[in-house]
């Protein structure tokens, strides 16, 4: 049937109001239903979408290892739809599991891969927010040179 895809996204968007307004538990459960949904309407995308809230749910509560999982989880989905922004958004949201823990090298590949990505959808703007999340990780990795490198070609 083709409305359960449109009713899993509606019930997405009602995640994100419950994520966006503090309210991480009930975002949780509506995202689970959504992903339910999907899953049963057998829509990749939507899946894809919804591991990848769970993961950002899991992030904003400090529960790394199932943000990881979830994370995961919709990198495989993106990959074999062949959906390179998702990659590209997932690929940002993992290095940032890898801030939060504090383990900056993990990310700094993570981030180099999304810097590629932005560049070859010709998204400067998402680009140059990316770079300085990245001098910001080199600085707390204690990089200094490199970071100063990152904050110069933002300022281009």
């Amino acid at each position: 049937m083709m409305v359960q895809p449109y009713l899993g996204d509606l019930v997405s968007i009602r995640g994100r109001i419950k994520y966006q307004t503090g309210k991480r538990d009930e975002a949780l459960i509506e995202f689970e239903r959504a992903l339910e949904i999907h899953a049963n309407a057998d829509h990749k995308f939507g899946q894809a979408g919804e591991f990848n809230n769970i993961g950002v749910v899991f992030n904003r509560k400090r529960k790394h290892q199932e943000a990881l999982e979830y994370y995961g989880k919709s990198a495989q989905y993106y990959n074999m739809l062949g959906n390179e922004r998702g990659l590209t958004m997932v690929n940002s949201n993992l290095a940032s599991v890898y801030i939060f823990k504090g383990e900056h090298r993990k990310a700094l590949p993570l981030l180099e891969y999304v810097i590629d990505r932005k560049i070859q959808l010709g998204l400067r703007k998402e680009e140059a927010d990316v770079r300085y999340n990245k001098a910001i990780t080199l600085l707390q990795a204690g990089s200094f040179h490199d970071a100063l490198e990152q904050a110069r070609i933002v300022r281009k």
